[in-house]
């Protein structure tokens, strides 16, 4: 059984932006994501949760024979779990995430 994420990302609806946070201590992270400090932290890391404006996920880092690491997202629909590649890490930004290609 995979380890719950360290980090969460969520949408702040009153501010009208996403937070980070650590899981462990609750702590917000001075870390905006598509910044310098969100790659390297990502580089770091192997997963967060993410709970956007229309529905959350976990995002996993997967490393691959022959050298890299790539990004999913997996999303429970129903009983199933569904997983989507969503790229390399200087690759993972808040571009909207398309949830009919989660739902498939």
């Amino acid at each position: 059984m995979p380890k719950a994420a360290p980090y969460r990302l969520t949408w702040d609806s009153e501010q009208e932006f996403y937070t980070l946070r650590d899981n462990s201590s609750e702590r917000k992270l001075a870390v905006t994501p598509d910044s310098q400090e969100w790659f390297a932290l990502l580089a770091n890391i192997p997963s967060f949760t993410f709970s956007g404006q229309h529905g959350q996920l976990t995002v996993r880092q997967e490393a691959r024979p022959g050298g890299g690491a790539y990004w999913y997202a997996y999303r429970r629909t129903g009983k199933r779990m569904v997983k989507k590649y969503l790229g390399r890490t200087l690759e993972l930004t808040l571009a909207p995430v398309s949830y009919t290609h989660l739902t498939l």
